[in-house]
């Protein structure tokens, strides 16, 4: 009986580390950190003054339940103290675009640009998500998520 009862808190224990992630406008389905540039449709770096030198893209690929949407303006990568504003967005597999429109999906990937000096260093990297606009709820603004760098390749879809 104790073998059994010890075996059920095993597998009890296992399920609960590969659960997904939830934050508050879904569910995180992946992230990514790469070396590779992503093209991206309509991008302007002059809207964004403060991009790194030496830069790697993060990827966060979420699920979103129906009719949520979702934009660039909606959450922030924290990174030792410094924010990171998303610098586009895809809706499924589609090309990245720069664009401040909302997204209507059910899955959508958000992207970016990070300080390869600090980041993307170890094979695993938890960086904070951060929701853009304050939570009524204690702590429900901020979330670690575990990006995993996958070097040059290109992110998945």
């Amino acid at each position: 009986m104790k073998k059994i009862v010890a075996t059920f808190f095993c597998f009890a224990g296992f399920s609960l580390l590969a659960s997904p992630l939830l934050f508050r406008g879904g569910e995180v389905l992946r992230a990514e950190l790469s070396t590779a540039e992503p093209a991206i449709a309509s991008f302007d770096a002059a809207l964004f003054p403060d991009l790194p030198e030496r830069k790697i893209y993060a990827a966060l690929t979420l699920a979103l339940p129906a009719g949520r949407k979702i934009s660039i303006f909606d959450y922030r990568l924290v990174v030792f103290g410094r924010a990171y504003d998303c610098v586009a967005i895809r809706n499924g597999d589609s090309p990245w675009k720069m664009t401040p429109d909302a997204l209507d999906c059910r899955k959508a990937s958000l992207l970016f640009i990070l300080n390869r000096g600090t980041v993307g260093l170890d094979r695993e990297t938890k960086i904070t998500l951060q929701c853009a606009a304050p939570s009524s709820v204690p702590d429900g603004s901020e979330w670690k998520v575990t990006f995993f760098n996958i070097g040059e390749k290109p992110f998945s879809r």
